[in-house]
């Protein structure tokens, strides 16, 4: 893992609640720029307002480094509830569908314990755009059941009205 990422890890692991935000929030946009490929020049200036730390603004993350964070950031999610909102954001960002079931078990694990957690990790399955796979997934339509049974206001308006999903037959 190269400098950059460990140095933004340390930063997220901080036990200063502003530091550690602001790392996880830096992070989302590394992963993000990644992710969408937003890395052209007219972009750039878009980043340079969000981006707390602005050396980041020419850091450009490897495959490797995008493996390791997908794995530090399910890691840290169930391990430091307090900053879960935060950390979904960031697993949001994404658009890997090999998450898909780490999602679906987050999910899970917060779905009566925190509804903006859980809203955020549901986007993180919706915003990979793959309707046909969506309802296909019987782990994922079994979350939406559950979602729907357990869930809480945010989370089941989005599976209803986002989704325009009703419980499906199993």
């Amino acid at each position: 893992m190269d400098e950059v990422i460990k140095s933004l890890i340390e930063r997220i692991e901080s036990v200063n609640d502003e530091t550690s935000m602001r790392a996880l929030s830096d992070l989302r946009l590394v992963v993000e720029r990644f992710t969408m490929n937003r890395y052209e020049e007219k972009e750039e200036s878009d980043y340079r307002i969000l981006f707390y730390d602005k050396t980041l603004i020419d850091y450009r993350l490897k495959e490797d480094d995008y493996d390791n964070i997908k794995y530090f950031l399910f890691y840290i999610l169930l391990n430091l509830p307090g900053k879960a909102f935060f950390i979904a954001k960031c697993i949001k960002v994404l658009y890997d569908e090999t998450a898909n079931e780490a999602i679906c078990s987050a999910v899970e694990v917060f779905l009566r314990k925190n509804d903006e957690v859980t809203y955020e990790l549901l986007l993180a399955l919706i915003d990979q755009d793959q309707s046909e796979i969506r309802f296909v997934n019987q782990r994922i339509v079994a979350l939406y059941n559950k979602v729907l049974n357990q869930g809480g206001k945010l989370s089941k308006d989005l599976v209803i009205n986002d989704l325009n999903y009703k419980e499906l037959p199993r």
